[in-house]
């Protein structure tokens, strides 16, 4: 079994989180439709909006990652649901994928420009 893990924020390369991605296999930078990122102290929370898009990595999860270290990313990841979708990758094509998606208060959070977390990131600190 494997599954394919969308990451958005600082679980992507370049970023401290991204070591509990030691032991899955990068795979593409891609997109997700259907979510918007909105941020507070340099942190992105994934939402659903229809006409919106946001910007990540793809990650091949094997059988061992998920049974060993998956947990440890469900527990940083506590107040937000993995849940399934699709991204589309800059080659062009969709693949399944299950990304992390936030149901707290939205009440103070801002709108991260594009989607895009880097970006947002770099401008913003």
């Amino acid at each position: 079994m494997k599954k394919y893990l969308f990451v958005y924020g600082t679980l992507q390369k370049g970023y401290g989180l991204n070591a509990y991605l030691k032991n899955a296999k990068f795979v593409a930078d891609a997109q997700v439709k259907g979510f918007k990122l909105l941020g507070c102290f340099g942190i992105p929370f994934a939402v659903k909006e229809k006409e919106s898009n946001i910007k990540g990595e793809i990650y091949l999860l094997n059988e061992t990652f998920i049974n060993n270290d998956l947990i440890n990313i469900d527990i940083i990841e506590g107040s937000y649901n993995r849940i399934k979708s699709t991204a589309l990758m800059n080659n062009g094509k969709n693949l399944p994928v299950e990304l992390y998606e936030y149901n707290g208060n939205q009440k103070y959070l801002k709108e991260i420009p594009q989607g895009d977390f880097k970006r947002w990131r770099i401008a913003t600190y």
